[in-house]
């Protein structure tokens, strides 16, 4: 029996899918039910590359035809998708939906749910999920990918160029682009930062995360009011990711993520 013939069979069982599932929009995915599913730290797919206090970040990769196990979900969570994606996503209580996500899409999800997706489409599903430990409030969309975001930004001086994708009370998030012969700077404003360099992900040459397929040096936290900038690679392009959160000023604790990680240029 076909792998995808499988996914439908299992999706048919776990949540009563009687038909095809309609194409929505998955700006915002929420789920209002929860059932028991296994803990996300237990979901083969998913890897665990860096927490502290605020969040925890996990890694995906879902191969074509293949599907994760149900699991729960205990936090807001806001995930990037690298590379288009055709999904199945099946919430327990609720009938499968059909998700056709962009290349560097970035969506938001409330907790608490628990739910299953299946890759449909082609190519590995990759994703970077991370895990808000404090609960999210109000949530204001701006674009729907980074690629949107960067679009409509005028390039400053340097020819950097930035827009905030999503926000909440919280936590902003803003899509950053660098000429390959510049460093983004963070602003001195008092505010703790994750950043992931969305670049490195097709990067076949980087040395990997040990846990997962994915490359090593994607993503870092830079402390308030740093004295570090983010240097790209020689003679490219760079796009990020930057988490900017409004008060964290308690201590973040110990992270998994180690200096050497990612390029930075003390000043």
């Amino acid at each position: 029996m076909k792998t995808n013939v499988w996914i439908l069979i299992l999706l048919a069982s776990l949540v009563g899918f009687t038909g095809q599932a309609p194409q929505v929009s998955a700006q915002e995915i929420t789920a209002a039910v929860a059932s028991p599913g296994v803990p996300i730290e237990q979901e083969p797919h998913h890897h665990l590359v860096f927490q502290n206090a605020f969040v925890n970040v996990y890694e995906i990769e879902v191969a074509s035809g293949y599907a994760t196990l149900m699991h729960q979900h205990d936090y807001d969570n806001l995930f990037v998708v690298f590379g288009e994606a055709d999904l199945t996503n099946a919430v327990a209580g609720e009938n499968p939906t059909r998700l056709r996500l962009p290349d560097l899409g970035v969506h938001f999800a409330r907790k608490p749910y628990a739910h299953l997706i299946a890759n449909t489409g082609k190519l590995p599903f990759r994703n970077i999920t991370v895990e808000l430990l404090q609960t999210q409030g109000r949530v204001t969309n701006v674009y729907p990918s980074i690629n949107d975001a960067l679009k409509a930004a005028p390039p400053d001086d340097d020819g950097i160029r930035q827009s905030l994708v999503l926000g909440t009370d919280e936590v902003q998030i803003t899509a950053v682009e660098v000429p390959s012969d510049k460093s983004w700077v963070p602003p001195e404003d008092g505010r703790d930062r994750l950043v992931i360099m969305l670049d490195k992900i097709n990067d076949g040459f980087s040395p990997r995360e040990g846990n997962s397929s994915f490359p090593a040096g994607m993503l870092t936290w830079l402390g308030a009011d740093t004295d570090s900038s983010v240097a790209g690679e020689a003679g490219q392009q760079m796009k990020l990711m930057v988490l900017e959160f409004n008060d964290t000023r308690q201590e973040v604790g110990k992270s998994f993520v180690t200096p050497d990680r990612v390029s930075l240029n003390k000043d």
